[in-house]
């Protein structure tokens, strides 16, 4: 992120990746922090779209893998250990997956404020269609009732962020069927296609989160930049 004129928020530079691996794109978050530890200056939000993943937070309870790790494997499901907060969570086709690669001091905020705004941009998100969206005290994430519809799993070097959030759009609940998601066993999981009936694609989606999760930092947001090869 780029800091604006004087009197002005900084710019949140985002890209859309499309549909790719999980490893791909973690590559892609490491270059981009690497170049803000280098003295960079452009934070930047990734928005894509995974093939099915399972990850495991740093502290993830080794319960909270519910199979066989080759079984998923086998299936198609990539399984990768993780360095971000939270415990276990899925990735696939129909969710929204943001990684913000930016400096907490570009903002002027602390960590629990930065996983607050990666709350707010997916609540906002969900309250535009219709749904009561909100938080649960120790579970980062957007909440519809009992059911989560949104994680953050985040990670800081030097007060730059790696990682992001997931937002589910039409992808199956199901498809967490062989974890615990976020280690939590007395909550669902749900989707805003499964709550309501419809729901945008991921890259229908991505322009808007964009605005929203670079409101809810206190920027605003630059015209998408060309996706890193």
């Amino acid at each position: 992120m780029t800091a604006g004129r004087r009197g002005e928020p900084p710019v949140l530079r985002w890209a859309w990746l499309g549909r790719r691996p999980y490893d791909e794109v973690w590559g892609l978050q490491v270059q981009a922090r690497d170049r803000l530890l280098g003295g960079g200056d452009e934070d930047v939000l990734l928005l894509c779209e995974h093939d099915p993943v399972v990850t495991l937070g740093r502290r993830a309870d080794p319960g909270s893998l519910l199979v066989p790790e080759a079984d998923l494997e086998a299936r198609g499901t990539a399984v990768r250990r993780v360095e971000r907060g939270g415990d276990a969570t899925f990735h696939g086709p129909g969710q929204l997956v943001g990684y913000p690669i930016a400096r907490l001091g570009t903002f002027g905020l602390d960590v629990p404020g930065f996983v607050g705004a990666l709350e707010e941009a997916m609540i906002g998100f969900l309250a535009a269609r219709g749904l009561e969206a909100g938080r649960r005290a120790g579970h980062p994430g957007a909440w519809v009732g009992g059911v989560k519809c949104g994680a953050v799993g985040v990670h800081f070097r030097r007060f730059v962020s790696l990682h992001g959030f997931a937002l589910n759009l039409s992808n199956d609940p199901g498809d967490f069927a062989p974890i615990v998601p976020c280690g939590i066993r007395d909550a669902g999981v749900a989707s805003l296609r499964s709550l309501t009936g419809a729901s945008p694609s991921p890259a229908e989606a991505a322009e808007e989160m964009a605005v929203r999760v670079a409101e809810a930092l206190g920027g605003r947001p630059a015209p998408r930049i060309t996706p890193p090869a």
